[in-house]
């Protein structure tokens, strides 16, 4: 029996009746019905049947559906045959900006201008250590203070001796180097918080890195135990009392599996019963295995670890210092100053991105053979989708050897520099390190400084190979990392620890490098003079910085003090208020705000010229907001910012930060490229007369000059020494800047006669 998933009435009656599969009685051709009648039909002629078949078609339901499209295909069948598809346009869409590589085309197009900069500046004494609010998105200079394990917020910690152990714990560090030293130094951590004994952790074997190196043959053991035995006991084996338990097998020791990044709490809840109740318990695997947030007991024992308890085994530490000696021996022309950069470009890491590059084929072919060896099929399961110009854009590429070469060259960093190269081996080394080694002929690699048979005992020892490359890139002047991972991030915190806070590291936005490799327009600052670096800052800081300009105008009382900013006739050259206001805020307003009363002709916020001058006595800079107010923003005229910020030798970087769009109209920067390489044309000085130029201006062709027209959030970084200016602004619309001028304070004198007076002279941020 069938049910009816509708419900019932109640009522049971017929189906009705089916309806007929085709219509009741016809005609046939004979002119006589199936049944008998009295009636014939004649006979019709051949258009009359044609036409009857057709209507029938166009009448029968849904009929004029089939016929629409038969009409339509026979139409356009019938105009095919009267034109020519000889030639067939293709639509092509052009990839997004910085989706595709294009590093080869840029370098081969500025390669004729670093080949003609002979140059020699100091590129590792003339960066300039400075780091910006990360309201503006974080520049790659850092400088963060650090406190050593041994003083500040640990002075309180009084050790009193270590009271009866727990019990032991025995790690499995896995990984490479760095990943197997994170673990160290968690164990450490996790073993002072629970009391017990650690284990010297054991170095798990990767397929990877296939190293089968030992803590002993990377660190000094002894040094390690010595260095913590008022916090943390440590021992190299569990005694044979207790192992006899477990048959001398640790495989039968309860091990844990923790979870990643777990809280030091869960050790205390989950970790701690259970090795009261065996006094001996195994983690494995132990990579990441503690969160970073942890109190300051716990991070106090991991900081002591990392940066003095672990110092390498005597022959690789013997390697690493012998190289850094040698590093700065070839570079005593530079005060025994070089950069390191660690480059991560191997097969395996090229291999895993998934980006493309210049390889073609063959690059295809090894990246496909690679990720099938290494990761079996992780990367061509069904439904996996990978987009190699989504994962560039995102900043996911590791940078290849001709990009970092492109990045310092426009950083300033002439051929002249000596850099140490720290990396495994480059995938298809010969071709990619080939521009590299024509922008920085003087690179080494510690294959470079050491000889075969130095190198010998740690050759096929991965992770012994690194640890060299790390002591060489400790003791650099300036650190550049391109990848990230944990090889930088534990010298980063080292460097800073080591140099009391203060060391010099590049830390480049890949996301902002895919665009600028990928601009045709781009010139380094080296060449050009300027730099325009597109959506550096977001809608989101521009606003919060409009924001708080607004709240400091609302907060100014205009009547107290009032000055008047002018380029063209220096009316502000015998006016305090301008040339005291170098250590403090001021406000100065546009030549045309005031009456002839000296009243302001329309609002405080509507005449406002900009607010600056604030800077600190330990580092040389000049930040002011810029107005150019619609109508009676006035004209700066050509100069050059080494004039007002002047050094020996000189070192003034200008950074102009775009709060609204800048155009032509209403007063963007226009500049004469390549200017810069004549140098200093004169000086803005302050002496007994005043403050003065000590020359006059000479005389300019505006067609030298092109204009700078920028979108908001965009910033451009300008020559100390680049002729530049901008005219007022003839719109109906303001035109908002945010402007950081900064010197040097390592290897150059800051000129007595400056116009800017100093209380304390500038400090130098690198010890050295």
């Amino acid at each position: 029996m069938a049910y009816n998933r509708l419900p019932s009435s109640g009522h049971n009656s017929p189906s009705p009746p089916q309806s007929p599969l085709r219509s009741p009685t016809r005609l046939r051709p004979g002119g006589r019905s199936s049944k008998s009648g009295r009636f014939t039909q004649p006979p019709r002629t051949l258009p009359q049947r044609l036409t009857g078949i057709l209507l029938s078609v166009l009448l029968r339901r849904q009929g004029i559906f089939l016929f629409a499209p038969l009409l339509y295909i026979s139409g356009m069948l019938f105009y095919m045959g009267t034109v020519s598809f000889d030639v067939v346009p293709v639509i092509k869409h052009r990839p997004a900006v910085g989706s595709v590589y294009r590093s080869p085309q840029l370098y081969a197009k500025l390669r004729p201008e670093m080949d003609a900069d002979n140059s020699s500046t100091d590129a590792a004494a003339h960066i300039s250590v400075t780091r910006f609010s990360s309201r503006f998105n974080e520049i790659p200079l850092l400088i963060i203070d650090f406190i050593k394990c041994s003083g500040g917020l640990i002075d309180k910690f009084v050790i009193l001796g270590l009271p009866e152990s727990n019990g032991y714990v025995y790690v499995e560090a896995n990984g490479g180097l760095n990943q197997q030293r994170t673990s160290i130094c968690n164990a450490v951590a996790v073993a002072g918080y629970l009391n017990a004994t650690l284990v010297i952790p054991n170095f798990h074997f990767h397929s990877i890195w296939r190293d089968p190196s030992k803590f002993t043959d990377i660190y000094d053991e002894d040094y390690f135990v010595s260095t913590l035995k008022n916090d943390v006991r440590i021992v190299n084996t569990i005694p044979e009392y207790i192992m006899e338990r477990f048959d001398h097998n640790m495989s039968n020791v309860y091990n844990f599996r923790i979870k990643a990044w777990s809280p030091i709490g869960y050790y205390k809840d989950a970790v701690l019963p259970k090795l009261l109740e065996e006094k001996v318990i195994r983690i494995s695997p132990f990579a990441n295995r503690l969160s970073f947030d942890a109190p300051p007991t716990v991070q106090r024992l991991r900081c002591l670890a990392n940066y003095q308890a672990l110092r390498f085994s005597n022959p690789v530490l013997t390697m690493g210092e012998t190289l850094v000696a040698r590093m700065k021996e070839r570079s005593a022309n530079s005060s025994g100053k070089y950069v390191s950069v660690h480059l991560r470009f191997e097969e395996d890491m090229v291999a895993f991105s998934c980006c493309i590059f210049d390889g073609g084929g063959k690059e295809k072919e090894d990246m496909d053979a690679a990720r099938e060896r290494g990761w079996k099929g992780k990367f061509t399961k069904r439904g996996r989708v990978i987009r190699p110009g989504a994962i560039r854009l995102n900043g996911k590429c590791p940078l290849t050897p001709l990009e970092v070469g492109l990045m310092l060259r426009g950083m300033g960093f002439d051929k002249s520099t000596f850099i140490f190269l720290a990396s495994g081996k480059i995938y298809d080394a010969e071709r990619n390190m080939a521009p590299l080694l024509e922008m920085f002929p003087l690179l080494q690699t510690k294959e470079m400084l050491a000889s075969q048979e130095e190198l010998a005992p740690f050759q096929n020892y991965s992770s012994r190979m690194a640890a060299i490359d790390y002591t060489v890139c400790l003791h650099s002047e300036v650190f550049v990392t391109t990848q990230g991972g944990n090889f930088p991030h534990f010298l980063l915190g080292h460097r800073r620890y080591l140099y009391g806070g203060h060391s010099q590291t590049i830390k480049p936005d890949k996301r902002k490098l895919a665009l600028l490799f990928d601009n045709p327009n781009i010139g380094p600052l080296r060449f050009a003079g300027y730099i325009v670096l597109e959506s550096f800052s977001s809608p989101e800081e521009v606003n919060e910085m409009r924001k708080r300009m607004d709240q400091l105008l609302d907060e100014f009382n205009c009547s107290s003090s009032a000055s008047i900013f002018s380029t063209k006739n220096q009316k502000h050259t015998t006016d305090d208020y301008f040339y005291d206001s170098a250590e403090k805020v001021s406000f100065f307003f546009e030549e045309k705000a005031f009456d002839d009363d000296g009243n302001l002709k329309q609002p405080k916020q509507l005449s406002i010229n900009k607010v600056g001058h604030d800077s600190s006595e330990s580092v040389s800079n000049v930040e002011e907001f810029l107005f150019q107010q619609p109508g009676i923003g006035g004209e700066v005229v050509p100069h050059q910012d080494n004039s007002f910020l002047y050094t020996e030798p000189t070192t003034c970087t200008g950074l102009w930060l775009a709060l609204e769009d800048a155009t032509i109209l209403n007063g963007c920067i226009w500049a004469i490229p390549g200017s810069h390489k004549d140098g200093l044309v004169r000086r803005f000085m302050r002496d007994e007369e005043g403050v003065h130029f000590d020359r006059p201006s000479p005389s300019y062709d505006q067609k030298d000059f092109v204009p700078i027209e920028v979108k908001a959030g965009s910033l451009v970084v300008i020559h100390g020494d680049l002729i530049h200016q901008s005219f007022e602004n003839q719109s109906s619309k303001s035109r908002h800047a945010y402007s950081l001028h900064t010197v040097d304070t390592v290897g150059c004198k800051w000129a007595p006669d400056n116009w800017i007076r100093r209380k304390v002279d500038p400090e130098p941020l690198y010890v050295s």
